[in-house]
């Protein structure tokens, strides 16, 4: 019979190693990205989003109000929503966006093997690389990494960027009115705001993006007219 110290030391070590594993490099990517925006953001400078799609019931009527306001974003896409929407990909650089990687399939990374990093990305930049789009910027989906997540990254060239605001716009009774109140409210100098073209995960509303994208016509001038004007990554440290 095993002692009972000795299982209580065996459980402790293990859920240390899971945490270690699961946990912790999230957290620690957060925490750095957070850390590196505040260092090198510019004041009255918002960098503008978009994960999950392309979706082609929605991103054609996103970049036609991103052009009518001026404003460039970076979409980080999904290389298998990519894949099927070549057009969109080859719009999105055409016209001033950058098209940054959100994972091939939107796998949550932390709970995947170690292989799965590297994997993921090489079938994520293939993909976008096919389309005519040259990737510089990663985002893991939900933000969690697993220890080998960021090295794969910047061994490819890949600067990861996750978010400083959110609105909840994939919410199941999210109205254009709330999701604007919600950014206006949270938006401050330096934010990284994090949207959605597509409604990807169990809890997500296939019919969100259309709403996201009406209260972007009530935000966006409100903003512009606060004295906010919008970058893309690369110009977060000039």
């Amino acid at each position: 019979m095993i002692p009972l110290a000795t299982t209580q030391s065996v459980l402790a070590a293990g859920a240390a190693c899971a945490a270690a594993y699961f946990v912790a490099p999230s957290l620690s990517c957060k925490a750095f990205s957070r850390s590196v925006w505040r260092q090198t953001g510019r004041p009255g400078k918002l960098l503008l989003t978009f994960d999950d799609g392309p979706d082609p019931r929605y991103t054609p009527a996103l970049l036609d109000l991103l052009g009518e306001w001026g404003v460039p974003a970076c979409f980080f896409v999904v290389g298998e929503n990519a894949a099927a929407c070549p057009d969109l990909i080859r719009r999105m650089t055409a016209e001033g966006h950058e098209v940054g990687i959100h994972s091939y399939r939107h796998e949550n990374a932390r709970f995947r093997r170690p292989s799965f990093a590297g994997a993921d990305l090489e079938q994520s930049l293939a993909a976008l690389r096919g389309l005519g789009a040259e990737p510089r910027y990663y985002r893991p989906p939900w933000g969690n990494c697993n220890p080998f997540t960021l090295y794969e990254a910047r061994a490819r060239g890949l600067e990861t960027v996750l978010w400083s605001v959110m609105a909840q716009d994939w919410e199941r009774g999210a109205t254009p009115r709330r999701t604007a109140q919600r950014l206006l409210g949270r938006v401050g100098s330096s934010s990284i705001i994090c949207l959605h073209d597509r409604s990807m995960g169990k809890s997500a509303d296939d019919t969100a993006p259309g709403r996201t994208i009406q209260a972007l016509r009530l935000a966006l001038p409100a903003l512009q007219r606060a004295g906010f004007t919008f970058i893309l990554p690369e110009e977060m440290a000039r």
